[in-house]
């Protein structure tokens, strides 16, 4: 795993993303992202129709994102079983 950057006040995050993902380290780990959460967060927007939070603040949001992904898993468990 390569060493995170050393943080800058004046951080340009989308260049520090742009030489990692050159690396080809890095390439390999940002390839296994389409198919490990890209899905899910598909999952959550389209099919359960999750675009936006119902309610403020964070412990209300952090609330229905987890019932969201209680959702979620329950599921995956319907539809390939217990394993």
């Amino acid at each position: 795993m390569l060493a995170k950057p050393v943080e800058k006040k004046n951080q340009n995050y989308s260049d520090t993303m742009r030489k990692y993902i050159d690396t080809p380290e890095g390439r390999d780990l940002y390839s296994k992202r389409m198919g490990i959460v890209e899905p899910v967060f598909s999952n959550m927007t389209y099919c359960k129709g999750m675009d936006r939070f119902m309610f403020r603040g964070k412990e209300k949001c952090n609330i229905q994102w987890l019932l969201y992904c209680t959702v979620h898993n329950i599921g995956k468990i319907q539809l390939y079983g217990m394993v």
